[in-house]
């Protein structure tokens, strides 16, 4: 049961970091004068709630292409998470909820852009604070993961097993995220510059940096 935990739970660590780079955003625009670091805000407005309307603000100055909907990219990870075990729509839409509710959890602020004066690509520095919010639920799951050592039928149903454990800890996370308790900040710079069609587009490996900070979980650590 502890081996399958574990793996399950790096799994979810994994799945959490996926979601909270879930839409590919590829940003450009051109003109003398670009707001990057509101171009910057609109994004992660786009990544945490799935709402475009305030990168469509930007259609004037700039051209935006979402590799994927919301309601895509939501599912995609879902699949990825069940992997082979299939899960109820029940669970399904549990997980829906909790990584909406994850993404619109992150907490961050966008500072004032610096325009680069080095190199021969065009573009802007722009700094990306993240506050991380914790997600520590080890505790809480241990407790409830004793009680199952007991529970000979469900140790005997794998399917029911992650069922259950999957439910579970989809709850837990979700208390988690309603307790509203963040880490210390960090800021990042995020690279806004132009491509070689002259359009600006997002370092997508800055922002990955940036993301995988946005939240702080222990449930890799149990053992």
């Amino acid at each position: 049961m502890k081996k399958h935990n574990r793996h399950l739970l790096r799994q979810l660590g994994v799945v959490l970091v996926t979601a909270a780079m879930m839409l590919s955003i590829a940003a450009c625009g051109q003109g003398s004068t670009f707001d990057a670091s509101g171009y910057v805000d609109a994004t992660m407005k786009t990544v945490t709630t799935g709402d475009t309307s305030a990168l469509d603000a930007y259609s004037k100055e700039a051209v935006t292409d979402l590799a994927d909907t919301y309601a895509d990219e939501l599912q995609d990870v879902l699949e990825s998470m069940a992997g082979d075990t299939e899960l109820s729509k029940d669970v399904q839409e549990k997980y829906k909820e909790l990584l909406t509710l994850l993404m619109g959890a992150i907490s961050y602020s966008v500072g004032e852009a610096k325009e680069l004066t080095e190199g021969s690509v065009p573009g802007y520095e722009v700094p990306l604070t993240i506050k991380p919010l914790q997600l520590n639920v080890q505790d809480k799951l241990t407790e409830w993961v004793n009680t199952l050592e007991t529970d000979e039928k469900a140790l005997n149903d794998m399917n029911a097993l992650y069922e259950k454990l999957y439910g579970e800890v989809a709850e837990l996370l979700k208390n988690a995220i309603a307790e509203g308790k963040y880490g210390e900040e960090k800021t990042f710079i995020i690279n806004v510059t132009k491509n070689k069609d002259g359009l600006y587009e997002i370092n997508e490996d800055d922002m990955e940096k940036a993301m995988e900070s946005s939240f702080t979980t222990d449930l890799d650590t149990l053992s």
